[in-house]
């Protein structure tokens, strides 16, 4: 038999026990460390997602509140739009659906986001919008049903605020409610003055300010105007509709207006009574002579019902009176404007010298 082990033989020796202990510290410490480091990654990963989230909402909010190019809202105060901003709501309609429908009820205010949109009028495209057009603020600020109908000309997305949420901001506020009905003041004696009310909705009534804007961006003067100078002007235009054969401007007249021509075609028409040429809508004319303070050298006739903006020179002129930077441009291409006809007007003369 054998003898059985020592007990020297069965315990660890004291170096290794030493060393198991000293292994099981390091251990213990290392997955603290880490713990330690988790916790500390995980808290940065917080941190980097709240930042993340609280970047996105400022964009957002200044990419909406830039998208709403909407002159009220211009002058209110940041807080305000804050709240503007948390009511809105995305709305995408693909190419060809319908927006509005002429004759129902009015009660947002849509701001073009991306895309294009149609008007209609009659069955007949009045005009496109694009970003930053807005429409139907009208509708917002009275009482009244869509004289148009507005399509997606192309896949568009829009900002929408609704009458209701927009009242609800605004009647806690006196100061915003006074901006408001001051605005709102303004825009009714526009819309009163308006031909197009008494012409069978010609225009398309809620929209004729989003046109006329589009139209003045047309004279190259205006190119890089301020909106509120832009928009100051659109509310001082006036809707006609005129009938075939009737004369907008007439030969030797003073120049007292410039016209849009947004609807229609027109003929230019020389002191023998021939057609020198054509304007298809889209198109402007006579501000030549409200900017050279001159007389009309021919006269402007509907070839078949036109409907036109009307800018009187008055209307002009005072507003620009408010506007230093623009009346320095106004009075620069009229300078070009005079020297170019100046020049015409010699040549011609030589041209008729040698002839006779």
């Amino acid at each position: 038999m054998s003898s059985p082990p020592s007990t020297s033989d069965s315990l660890p020796s004291p170096r290794f026990s030493r060393a198991t202990k000293f292994e099981s510290k390091s251990l213990s410490v290392i997955a603290d460390h880490d713990s330690s480091r988790d916790s500390l990654i995980r808290d940065l990963k917080n941190q980097v997602k709240r930042v993340t989230q609280e970047r996105d909402a400022l964009l957002e909010y200044v990419k909406g509140v830039n998208d709403m190019s909407f002159p009220l809202f211009a002058s209110f105060p940041r807080n305000t739009m804050e709240k503007i901003d948390r009511v809105v709501y995305d709305m995408t309609r693909k190419k060809g659906q319908v927006i509005l429908t002429k004759g129902e009820e009015a009660s947002e205010i849509y701001f073009i986001r991306r895309g294009i949109v149609s008007i209609f009028m009659d069955g007949k495209e009045l005009t496109t919008l694009t970003k930053p057009a807005f429409f139907g603020e009208l509708g917002v600020l009275f009482k009244f049903k869509r004289t148009a109908t507005v399509v997606a000309k192309t896949d568009v997305i829009m900002i929408v605020i609704t009458k209701q949420k927009l009242d609800e901001i605004i009647s806690n506020s006196p100061y915003i409610q006074g901006m408001v009905d001051e605005f709102s003041n303004n825009k009714e004696i526009w819309w009163l003055r308006q031909q197009y009310v008494s012409e069978q909705e010609k225009f398309g009534a809620e929209f004729a300010n989003d046109i006329a804007r589009k139209n003045i961006r047309k004279l190259d003067v205006f190119t890089d105007a301020p909106d509120s100078f832009i928009d100051t002007l659109a509310m001082k235009m006036a809707c006609m509709v005129v009938q075939p054969q009737d004369n907008i401007i007439s030969i030797n007249e003073d120049s007292d207006a410039i016209y849009f021509l947004v609807t229609g075609t027109v003929e230019v028409v020389g002191p023998t009574g021939i057609v020198h040429a054509e304007i298809q809508s889209g198109s402007f004319f006579g501000e030549v002579g409200v900017m050279l303070n001159m007389k009309r050298t021919a006269s402007i006739r509907a070839k078949g019902q036109c409907s036109v903006f009307q800018l009187t020179k008055e209307n002009l002129f005072k507003t620009v009176s408010l506007y230093p930077s623009m009346h320095d441009k106004i009075q620069e291409a009229a300078a070009e404007r005079f020297t170019l006809f100046k020049s015409r007007s010699e040549k011609k003369e030589e041209d008729n010298r040698l002839r006779s």
